[in-house]
């Protein structure tokens, strides 16, 4: 199962439990110890990208796909893959 929204979204699974969420390739966020050795930015920093600029709020890897999601100048959030960022 995969699913991609460009903008905020509310994501609701239903079926018959028990179930159990199997991240690919695990889950790292950025308040793993090893943080530093998966993402290129740490919580606070300053970034841009094609969707407007604003400042790392979280980080989450799984496998190879690593993301950010950042709060915008006017306190709107967007997710973006960390190759998209540039610092500033």
């Amino acid at each position: 199962m995969f699913g991609y929204s460009p903008e905020a979204a509310i994501v609701q699974v239903y079926g018959v439990g028990p179930f159990q969420i199997r991240w690919h390739g695990g889950l790292k966020t950025l308040d793993d110890p090893d943080a530093k050795s998966t993402f290129r930015f740490s919580r606070g920093d300053r970034v841009g990208a094609a969707r407007g600029s604003g400042r790392i709020v979280e980080g989450y890897a799984s496998g190879t796909i690593i993301q950010h999601e950042i709060e915008g100048v006017q306190g709107e959030r967007f997710m973006a893959h960390q190759h998209e960022l540039r610092a500033q």
